[in-house]
C-alpha cells in the first residue's frame, strides 16, 4: 500500500452536468473507516452511521464484493485477486468540506499536474471475445431454464497511462459531463469516476434511485443522432431490461420505505452523453427519520442495475462466471452528510489507478432472453469510448526527407514506426491511403524537401513541407539541458507532438547560439538531443544510447544499427563519455550525421 501523508488525502466530487455546477472538496481527514474482510462489512456500515450521527462528513467507496456478505453469500473465489491493494470499504471522516467553483477545480487539478502531458496506451479487454460469447450463450441458457431473468455480465478492461492521475481526470471530465464525477486520492489507489448513474440519494425522508438500463451510440450527424435516440426510446428490449431493474429497485426500496410510498417518478427517460444515450428511470420512496444509513445499505446494496434480477441469485451466477473481482467498479462512491442525508453513485465509468502507471475499469451490459451476442459485445466496447478523449491532445509525428529522384527516404521504416505508435495509442491509420496521400503531396516538388506528417487520433492527416537547411561549414556547438526527462515515459518510445520540454529547450539553445541541446535522463545519463539522436566515436566504434535510456528509436539510428559495414554499439553514456570521445555527432533522417562539439 502506497504511503500518503494525511494532507495529501482528498476527495473531490463534482456535478459537471447541471447548469448550476457544484463541487465539494474534502481534505485533512480526522479518521477513517475500513472493512478488509467479509465479516467487517456490516460493522463498518454501523460505524459509518455512528460517525454520521456524530455530525461528521464522510466520503469514500464500497467495493461490489461487499454485497456478498450483506446477502449472506460466500465471497467469490477470485475476490482476493484484486489488481490493487484496496480494502472492501474505505471512507474518510472530515469536519467539513469546501464548496468549489469550476475555476477553483481547474486550478486544483493544475496544481496536481492536470495540465501535464498524458496519454493512455496498451488498452485491452482482459477477457477474449470468444470467452465473452461463450459466457453469453451460457447466461441465455440459464434464462431459458428459468434460473434468472437478467444478468449484468461485466468484463475487465485495462490500460497503462502516462502522466499524473489528475491529468487523466481533467481530460475525461472536460468531455464527459456527468452528475457524479469523483476523484479520490487515497493511499491504496486513485479513483477517477465519471459515473452518470445515481444509486441512492437521501434528502430528509426522501430516498431516490435512478437506475440506467438501455444504451445506444451517438450518431455521426444531427439526423442520425436524433434517429438513434428515438430508436432507443422505442426499443422494447431496452424497455423490458429497464423495467426489470425498476421493479427490483421498487422492491428493494420498499424494504426500508414507509408502506405505500414507493413510486416510479419517471420511466424510460433518454439521457444524452457525449458518446452514448442512456435509458433512465427514477424510483422514489419515503423513509422514516429513524431508518439509518446502515439498514438502507444492507438492504439495497449493490444496485440492482449492475447485478440483474433476481438480485441474490444473479450475484451467485456472476460470481461463478466473471473472470475477476469487480472491485470498486459496480460498487458505490459518494458522500455522507451529518445526521441524515447521503448521495452515492453506481461506480460505473470508473477507473482505478495505481502508482505503477497501470489502470483498470470494468464494462458490462444487461443480458436478457432476446439479447443479441453481437449487440451486447458492441455495447461493452461502446462503453470504453469515453476514454478516447485522452489521446486527442497530441498527434503522431514523422519528419521525412523527400528527394525527387528517389522519393521519401526510408518510407517503409517511417510507416512501420508510425503504425507501431498508432497501435499503441489506438489511433486510426489507413496505411494504403497514407501512402497514396504522401505520393500525391510530394509529386509537385522538384527539389528535396523536408516532409512533416501529423496523424490525429481520428485518423485525419496533416502534411506540410519545408526546404532542406544548407549544411553548415563551421563546427556546431551543443549544450546540456538542466532538465531531466523520464526515460520510462511512453512518450520517449514514440514520436509525437507531446514534446513541450523538447521544443522549449531547443528554442533556448537556438537563442544561445547553439545548434542543439542534449537531454539527460533521471539517472543523469545521456538520452538524446531535442531533434536528433546522439552518437560518439570511441576508437573505430560509433556508440549511441539504448532506447531504454530515453532515446527515440530514430530512423537514421535504426539504419546505422542495421548497417553491417559499421561498428556501432548501443551503450549507456554519461557526460564524461562525451568529453573523452574522439568525436560527437547528432543525427536524424533529414540532416544525416552532423559533427558537433560539446559546450559546457
Amino acid at each position: 500500500m502506497t504511503h500518503l501523508e494525511r494532507e495529501d488525502i482528498f476527495a473531490l466530487t463534482e456535478d459537471t452536468r447541471s447548469p448550476t455546477y457544484s463541487a465539494r472538496f474534502y481534505k485533512n481527514p480526522i479518521g477513517c473507516i475500513t472493512a478488509n474482510v467479509a465479516d467487517e462489512v456490516a460493522p463498518a456500515l454501523d460505524a459509518l452511521e455512528a460517525q454520521q450521527r456524530a455530525g461528521r462528513h464522510l466520503c469514500g467507496y464500497m467495493r461490489y464484493e461487499c454485497g456478498y456478505p450483506l446477502h449472506n453469500l460466500p465471497m467469490p473465489d477470485h475476490s482476493s485477486k484484486y489488481s490493487d491493494d484496496a480494502p472492501l470499504l474505505h471512507f474518510y471522516a472530515f469536519d467539513g468540506y469546501q464548496q468549489l467553483t469550476r475555476s477553483d477545480v481547474d486550478q486544483l487539478l493544475a496544481h496536481l499536474g492536470g495540465n501535464d502531458e498524458s496519454a493512455i496506451y496498451a488498452a485491452r479487454f482482459n477477457e477474449a471475445e470468444a470467452s465473452y460469447l461463450e459466457k453469453f450463450t451460457y447466461i441465455q441458457a440459464l434464462i431459458r431454464a428459468g434460473e434468472t431473468y437478467q444478468i449484468n455480465y461485466t468484463t475487465p478492461y485495462s490500460f497503462c497511462f502516462a502522466g499524473p492521475p489528475a491529468a487523466l481526470y481533467r481530460k475525461l471530465r472536460s468531455e464527459q459531463c456527468v452528475a457524479y464525477a469523483t476523484f479520490l486520492n487515497f493511499p491504496e489507489c486513485r479513483v477517477l469516476s465519471l459515473s452518470p448513474e445515481l444509486f441512492l440519494d437521501r434528502c430528509g425522508t426522501t430516498l431516490t434511485s435512478r437506475p440506467m438500463k438501455g444504451t445506444a451510440p451517438r450518431g455521426n450527424d444531427a439526423i442520425s443522432d436524433k434517429q438513434l435516440a428515438e430508436q432507443l426510446q422505442r426499443d422494447t428490449k431496452s424497455q423490458a431490461e429497464n423495467l426489470m431493474i425498476v421493479d427490483l429497485l421498487r422492491n428493494d426500496i420498499g424494504r426500508v420505505a414507509e408502506i405505500g410510498t414507493v413510486n416510479v417518478a419517471s420511466l424510460f427517460e433518454i439521457e444524452t452523453y457525449e458518446t452514448l444515450y442512456q435509458m433512465t428511470s427514477t424510483v422514489i420512496g419515503q423513509v422514516s427519520r429513524d431508518t439509518g444509513l446502515s439498514r438502507i445499505l444492507q438492504s439495497l446494496f449493490p444496485c440492482g442495475s449492475i447485478t440483474g434480477a433476481p438480485k441474490r441469485h444473479s450475484m451467485e451466477i456472476i460470481s461463478s462466471l466473471e473472470p475477476a473481482a469487480r472491485g470498486i467498479y459496480c460498487g458505490l462512491i459518494g458522500y455522507i452528510e451529518p445526521h441524515c442525508d447521503f448521495r452515492f453513485s453506481v461506480a460505473i465509468r470508473t477507473i482505478v489507478t495505481t502508482q505503477s502507471g497501470k489502470a483498470a475499469m470494468g464494462v458490462g451490459s444487461g443480458i436478457v432472453h432476446d439479447s443479441s451476442a453481437e449487440a451486447e459485445y458492441a455495447e461493452v466496447q461502446l462503453k470504453t469510448r469515453f476514454l478516447r478523449v485522452v489521446n486527442r491532445d497530441f498527434r503522431l509525428l514523422e519528419s521525412m526527407l523527400y528527394a525527387p529522384t528517389s522519393g521519401v527516404e526510408a518510407l517503409e521504416l517511417h510507416l512501420a514506426r508510425l503504425a507501431q505508435a498508432a497501435r499503441c495509442f489506438d489511433f486510426r491509420l489507413d496505411l494504403a491511403q497514407l501512402k497514396t496521400t504522401i505520393s500525391s503531396f510530394c509529386a509537385r516538388f522538384i527539389e528535396p524537401r523536408r516532409i512533416r506528417l501529423q496523424l490525429a487520433h481520428d485518423g485525419s492527416l496533416s502534411l506540410t513541407d519545408l526546404p532542406i537547411e544548407r549544411a553548415r561549414t563551421t563546427l556546431l556547438h551543443i549544450l546540456v539541458s538542466p532538465y531531466r526527462i523520464d526515460s520510462t515515459s511512453i512518450f520517449r518510445r514514440h514520436k509525437t507532438t507531446a514534446r513541450q520540454v523538447y521544443d522549449s529547450e531547443y528554442m533556448r539553445a537556438c537563442k544561445l547560439g547553439a545548434y542543439e541541446i542534449i537531454l539527460l535522463n533521471e539517472h543523469g545519463r545521456v538520452a538524446e538531443a531535442t531533434r536528433h539522436n546522439l552518437f560518439i566515436h570511441c576508437g573505430d566504434t560509433l556508440i549511441t544510447p539504448p532506447v531504454c535510456e530515453g532515446a527515440l528509436p530514430g530512423i537514421l539510428r535504426a539504419q546505422l544499427l542495421a548497417d553491417p559495414t559499421r561498428r556501432i554499439l548501443e551503450q549507456p553514456l554519461d557526460l564524461d563519455d562525451l568529453r573523452k570521445a574522439n568525436g560527437i555527432f547528432v543525427g536524424n533522417c533529414v540532416r544525416g550525421l552532423v559533427k558537433v562539439e560539446l559546450k559546457e
